[in-house]
């Protein structure tokens, strides 16, 4: 089982670029695309994950989507008797 979060690619890399700047390390564009093109498309993530949270929206959107995942997991976990039970948050 796989968990993918995934956002649109320009905002991937806005994100990146001001995670630079506040971190003060010089990064550019071009540096940021050419990290991104060496993972695996995004496309192909979603197609191999059983839940993708979308991270296209804000921080309180990000943490309601990941809220429900989190509880699908649990639900899932303590209702399949092979599996072991979840963290506790």
């Amino acid at each position: 089982m796989t968990v993918t979060v995934a956002a649109p690619q320009e905002e991937m890399i806005r994100r990146a670029l001001d995670r630079a700047r506040r971190e003060g390390r010089p990064l550019s564009r071009q540096e940021v695309e050419r990290r991104i093109a060496l993972q695996m498309p995004m496309e192909e993530k979603r197609r191999r994950a059983t839940y993708v949270i979308e991270n296209d929206g804000t921080l309180e959107q990000l943490r309601e989507r990941a809220r429900t995942i989190w509880e699908k997991l649990r639900e899932r976990a303590c209702c399949t008797p092979s599996a072991s039970a979840a963290p506790e948050d």
